[in-house]
């Protein structure tokens, strides 16, 4: 019985730490199937990319940002079937900017103190993406 609650305090300890990593940026919360999916959503820096193959779902990390300034977004993707798209949203999930193929930049104001979530979302796609953001001066 004693071991039982060591291994439950491992096991809340272990997820506290994954859950602050998560809302830190570092670690991405992914819901998907695939056949092949190679890629780094959580690159440290200001970009990520992926190839995928018969890939639905999607990958979700949180964004935060330095500055208070305008932040632009580009999307490239090569998709020979299904779709991707990527949404960043506010605090509250709600969409704040949408690209994808028919639409590949924009570009969106953001506050420092905010925490803005990127989800890039895959419906029955085959293909690769990369997806990059810089915060501009205006």
């Amino acid at each position: 019985m004693k071991y039982a609650f060591i291994v439950i305090g491992i096991v809340a300890l272990l997820g506290a730490g994954m859950y602050g990593l998560y809302l830190n940026g570092y670690v991405a919360f992914q819901r998907k199937a695939a056949l092949c999916f190679m890629g780094n959503i959580c690159a440290g820096g200001n970009q990520c990319h992926a190839q995928f193959q018969s890939c639905s779902g999607f990958v979700q990390r949180v964004l935060r940002f330095r500055n208070q300034k305008m932040v632009s977004f580009s999307f490239d993707a090569e998709v020979s079937k299904g779709s991707v798209s990527v949404f960043v949203m506010d605090r509250n999930k709600q969409i704040l900017l949408v690209l994808n193929s028919d639409c590949p930049t924009g570009s969106l104001p953001v506050n420092r103190k905010e925490r803005y979530y990127l989800r890039i979302t895959f419906e029955k796609a085959d293909g690769a993406c990369r997806l990059k953001w810089q915060e501009t001066k205006e």
